[in-house]
């Protein structure tokens, strides 16, 4: 389910979106291409009227004291401006992702504005994919929706696991068609930060493993190959891999159903 096939009028709308970005040693963000990229479900969420809440994580931090360095290099507070500014309306921002703090800040919550959780991995439990972890996190909203499209192969809590506590009717992921893009673009006159490209079909599979001798092709990635009308393949630590005819290329431009992506992988802050 598409998230404009769900009712989200005047709803209290959960997004997990990967704002998984690099930043310097100043904490400036250096490049805000998945940011960007979240924009047209967080625009047409706002649009609707919801009240948005974001919950993402950020790098792999390792010391989880409420003093350590990881929480201070790794929190979304250095995200709230620019998110503020992307998205045009008023940010507020929680230092926690559960709890009685959280759970005041969404009541208060209004539609068209957001509330951006801390995040998700100050809690061991969102790797450990912990039900109650996710419940949790689930309690805040009406509707979920997985916008997080770089760590949906992830059994984390706020990716896989929390979907299970919503209903089907209210839970959903954004899928990157050229069909769903254009009915959201063209029906909130949104204005987005790509060139819609021409494809003959909707469907493309992306993979991406550390290399091609550790990569394992899986039960689940062989169904999308065989669904899907297209397939690319990259890799974080080697990317890009060679392709079908094992060419290696040094730099990948990739258009995908309208999105346009062109960086540097393998950055250690942007490893999900």
């Amino acid at each position: 389910m598409n998230i404009q096939d769900i009712n989200i009028k005047d709803k209290k709308v959960l997004i997990r979106v990967d704002f998984n970005v690099p930043l310097d040693p100043e904490r400036n963000i250096t490049d805000d291409t998945r940011m960007v990229k979240a924009m047209p479900t967080i625009k047409y969420a706002l649009a609707e009227g919801a009240a948005v809440i974001l919950c993402s994580h950020l790098g792999r931090p390792k010391d989880l004291n409420p003093k350590s360095d990881d929480r201070i290099k790794f929190s979304l507070s250095h995200l709230v401006f620019h998110l503020s500014e992307l998205s045009g309306t008023k940010v507020h921002f929680v230092a926690d992702t559960i709890g009685s703090e959280v759970v005041d800040a969404s009541n208060t919550l209004i539609g068209g504005e957001i509330l951006l959780l801390e995040n998700t991995r100050f809690y061991n439990e969102e790797k450990a994919g912990d039900a109650d972890f996710a419940k949790s996190i689930s309690e805040l909203a009406d509707v979920y929706i997985n916008d997080a499209f770089g760590t949906a192969h992830r059994a984390h809590a706020s990716t896989a696991i929390i979907a299970q506590f919503f209903d089907k009717d209210k839970r959903g992921f954004v899928i990157i068609t050229r069909t769903g893009i254009d009915k959201i673009v063209s029906k909130q006159n949104i204005q987005v930060a790509y060139e819609p490209v021409v494809m003959e079909k909707d469907w493309v599979v992306m993979r991406a493993t550390a290399s091609l001798q550790q990569g394992k092709t899986t039960r689940n990635m062989m169904s999308f190959g065989e669904a899907s009308d297209s397939n690319l393949m990259g890799g974080g630590k080697k990317f890009p891999v060679a392709m079908a005819e094992k060419r290696a290329m040094s730099r990948v431009v990739l258009k995908i159903a309208g999105f346009y992506e062109q960086g540097v992988f393998g950055q250690d802050e942007m490893v999900d």
